[in-house]
């Protein structure tokens, strides 16, 4: 690509890097999600929140359900390996949206 970067990818570039640190900066004050189920996540449905695994990888070995209203956010915080088996999906319900979920 010889021309110049339009500005609205510019800014898209400076946006996602502002959204990820937010959310990497973002405390888990919630004990009930930090290493939530120790990574082992299957039939799961989630609420809205912030999810922390530092000490384990997060193995999505069958479907999940990320479910709350249309203004719900979810926040995956991993140090370790995110596996999502092959052939499972991350559902979203009750309104949930996938511009307002960031792994």
């Amino acid at each position: 690509y010889l021309g110049s970067t339009p500005a609205t990818i510019h800014q898209a570039i400076l946006d996602m890097g502002v959204a990820y640190t937010a959310a990497a900066n973002t405390v888990n004050s919630d004990l009930d999600k930090i290493e939530y189920k120790g990574g082992a996540l299957k039939n799961d449905t989630l609420t809205p929140g912030i999810y922390t695994w530092a000490a384990n990888k997060v193995n999505i070995s069958a479907d999940i359900t990320l479910e709350g209203p249309e203004n719900s956010v979810f926040i995956f915080q991993l140090t370790q390996t995110l596996i999502q088996e092959a052939y499972t999906k991350v559902h979203l319900k009750g309104g949930v949206k996938a511009q307002n979920v960031f792994w």
